[in-house]
């Protein structure tokens, strides 16, 4: 369940740093390479061109892999996440289940009832 959770999570960092590196991206003529005195941008826009040059160093040798198996990297990316939300919704029924069948004493590890006996 920790490892679904970590998935998510990484999920969630990687489209926020995805729509930031798309906005630098955008706004790539503000990066101070590129810029002319002209150019009217603000830091966040030089920031995020910046960011997009870092980005593209790092990428750049595996281009040809990810040109070449993006539809591999798409699905597999897809299949990850709803696999990690797969496993949190089954968690969380199971931990219904089992609320609903030992009562207050469900989260107490180890805690067994007695088969057979009724409450009076």
């Amino acid at each position: 369940m920790g490892v679904s959770w970590l998935v998510l999570l990484t999920s969630a960092l990687g489209a926020l740093a995805g729509g930031w590196l798309y906005y630098g991206y955008r706004n790539i003529d503000c990066n101070p390479m590129f810029a002319g005195p002209e150019a009217a941008c603000n830091m966040l826009t030089v920031w995020a061109s910046e960011h997009v040059m870092i980005a593209g160093r790092l990428v750049l040798p595996y281009r040809q892999f990810l040109i070449e198996e993006q539809d591999l990297l798409i699905r597999s990316a897809a299949g990850v996440v709803v696999t990690a939300l797969l496993v949190l919704v089954v968690h969380r029924l199971v931990r219904r289940r089992r609320k609903r069948r030992m009562g207050a004493f469900a989260d107490v590890p180890g805690f067994r009832p007695i088969d057979g006996e009724r409450d009076v």
